[in-house]
Parts: structure tokens; C-alpha cells; sequence
């Protein structure tokens, strides 16, 4: 689940500590556009290095509670939050116990479609009546795949991708899962969530968080009109959900 996939001994987590706290200042300024974090019981799925879960730790205060679960244990940073080591999508929490749950770039590693709709489903059950679940993935149309940076590797089918890594020597098996942007919103809606999209919101944090500069910069701040014309080919998809 999480950051190593169920169907290969490779690691796909970003473990480096400057990234991730840029990451969890943009995860934690989306989400309290719909939650306050202070306080809050929060759900961390596929730790990695752990840094993102250590941020939080710090928005919910001593009030709150970040635990923070992965199959695979190799964190840098371990102080601050609850962790716990699992088997699979199954999560070994009551139900409605957070307020909370984020799955950032988790859901292309738990498996093909039956264990992604699992692993909604669990996220639905131990979420709150009125909890927010962030969500995010790379989507699958994405010219140069991410894992791998191979082009045009997840458009093709699984044993075609797999003979792509062998014969460029990038691995054995293709072990991700990237979703469309369709069949992710369909996955949400059969699993009872409604939700929206904070893309854009997200462009402008990233502009204003990680300060990039050039193209990327003129990209990430250009006009939501402009954003809104070159939306199927934004790599990242991102929802903030709620039960319905």
C-alpha cells in the first residue's frame, strides 16, 4: 500500500526530507480548505520517510492524533505520530475513527482495480460521518510514466508494459496501477463518496511553496481559463472527498 507495491520488492516512496515537507505544507493547506486540522484524528496511509506524517503531527497539536501505516517500515523520520507496519488494503481500525485520512500517491501501488476498490472502501469505513479523505495519484495518461520515467509506459497493457522494463533493463514486472481521471471519479462515486478538486488550488501552492521558476513557474500561476483548456493533460489528480 502504500509506498512499496504489493506485486514487487521495489520501492517507489520519496524519501527525501526537503521534498516531502514541501509536500505536507501543500497536503496541509488544501485540506484545511475543508477541515481543520487542529485537534484532528488523521489517517496517514503509505508512510514512506515519514516526514509528511511528522508535519502533521504538528497541525493536529496534542490535541490530535496522526497515525500513519505502511507494509514496508523504512522511515526517516519517526518521531511524532503512530505508526503501524500492515499486510494489505485492510485497516485495522474501527470504523468512523478519523477525521482525516490522506492517500497521496498510494492507490496506483495497492494493486489492479478489485484492491483499489477495496482500499476505498476501507478508507470510507474508518473515516468520519463528517470527514474528508485527500486523495491524490498520477493519472495514467501521463506521456512520461513517473515511477520508471519511461514514456508511454502505463498506456500500455500490463504484459506489453512489463516487456518494456525488461528490454530497457528498468525492472521486471510493471508493478503500478495508474488510474484514469475517469475511472477514479467513478470509483469514488460507486463507493459513496462526492467530492471536488482543488487542481488549480493546488498549481498555486506549489508555485507559492516550492517556488519553481521559468516555464514551470509561468504554468503553475497562468490564468485558470488557460489551466482549465490543458486539464486532461495535468499529470496529477487530486480530490477532496466526503461521504455522501
Amino acid at each position: 500500500m502504500p509506498s512499496r507495491s504489493q506485486l514487487s520488492d521495489v520501492s517507489h516512496a520519496g524519501l527525501e526530507p526537503g521534498q516531502r515537507r514541501l509536500k505536507a505544507e501543500k497536503v496541509r493547506r488544501l485540506v484545511e480548505t475543508a477541515k481543520p486540522w487542529k485537534g484532528a484524528r488523521v489517517l496517514d496511509i503509505g508512510t514512506g520517510a515519514g516526514v509528511i506524517a511528522r508535519e502533521l503531527s504538528e497541525a493536529v497539536g496534542p490535541e490530535g492524533q496522526v497515525v500513519s501505516i505502511d507494509v514496508v517500515d523504512e522511515r526517516v523520520e519517526r518521531e511524532g505520530y503512530e505508526f503501524r507496519q500492515v499486510a494489505d488494503t485492510r485497516l485495522p481500525f474501527p470504523d468512523e475513527s478519523f477525521d482525516i485520512v490522506l492517500s497521496n500517491h498510494v492507490i496506483e501501488h495497492v494493486g489492479d482495480e478489485p484492491a483499489q476498490r477495496a482500499h476505498v472502501a476501507e478508507i470510507r469505513r474508518v473515516l468520519a460521518p463528517d470527514g474528508v479523505l485527500y486523495l491524490a495519484t498520477a493519472t495514467r495518461w501521463l506521456v512520461m510514466e513517473p515511477h520508471y520515467q519511461l514514456p508511454f509506459l502505463s498506456w500500455l497493457p500490463r504484459p506489453a508494459a512489463s516487456a518494456y522494463l525488461r528490454l530497457t533493463r528498468r525492472g521486471r514486472d510493471y508493478d503500478c496501477f495508474l488510474p484514469s481521471h475517469r475511472r477514479l471519479r467513478q470509483l469514488l462515486a460507486g463507493s459513496g463518496f462526492a467530492w471536488r478538486e482543488p487542481v488549480f488550488e493546488a498549481m498555486r501552492l506549489m508555485a507559492e511553496i516550492e517556488e519553481p521558476g521559468g516555464v514551470t513557474r509561468r504554468l503553475l500561476t497562468a490564468p485558470e481559463g488557460l489551466l482549465r483548456l490543458i486539464r486532461p493533460v495535468i499529470p496529477t489528480i487530486i480530490f477532496l472527498a466526503r461521504k455522501r
